[in-house]
């Protein structure tokens, strides 16, 4: 079967033909344009059922990662408990020597903040900018020049 970029080949060599001859359509040139509207159809079902095949493909992958993801947060989880039980341990009975490794620890501060409470001199506010497309493309439909940006007509795919 053809490829997309044949058949549009094959189109845009008979138009040239038909346009050759004044918009005379012949018998051999209507045949060739019904044959290829059919090999296009058919090459559009393909295009169509791969397409689905690989988004229900990307669909699994995202559940995937999700059902990951979960056993992941769940596996820190039980890392962070056993830390904790083996600090607990070292406090109580200090380091504790093993054949090739000793658990120890070390001393550290953390800041525990609560923001509804905290003062407005120790909160950094972050600002962030971004583009107003909606207002820029008003703007630019009405003639206006806005430097950075330009309206571009795009195609996208649907199918109905």
């Amino acid at each position: 079967m053809k490829t997309l970029y044949e058949i549009e080949g094959d189109y845009l060599a008979l138009v040239s033909q038909i346009e050759a001859s004044d918009g005379e359509i012949t018998e051999e040139m209507s045949e060739a344009l019904t044959l290829n509207e059919k090999t296009l159809k058919q090459k559009s079902e393909h295009y169509l059922e791969f397409i689905g095949s690989r988004e229900k493909l990307c669909e699994r992958i995202d559940d995937e990662i999700k059902r990951l993801q979960a056993i992941k947060k769940s596996e820190s989880k039980w890392i962070d408990k056993l830390k904790d039980k083996l600090v607990n341990a070292v406090l109580l009975f200090g380091d504790i020597k093993l054949n090739l490794k000793t658990i120890t620890t070390r001393p550290s501060q953390v800041v525990e903040v609560d923001m509804d409470k905290l003062h407005k001199d120790f909160k950094v506010t972050k600002v962030t900018c971004q583009a107003d497309k909606t207002k820029i493309k008003e703007a630019l439909k009405d003639g206006q020049k806005v430097k950075g940006a330009k309206l571009v007509d795009k195609f996208n795919f649907r199918l109905k």
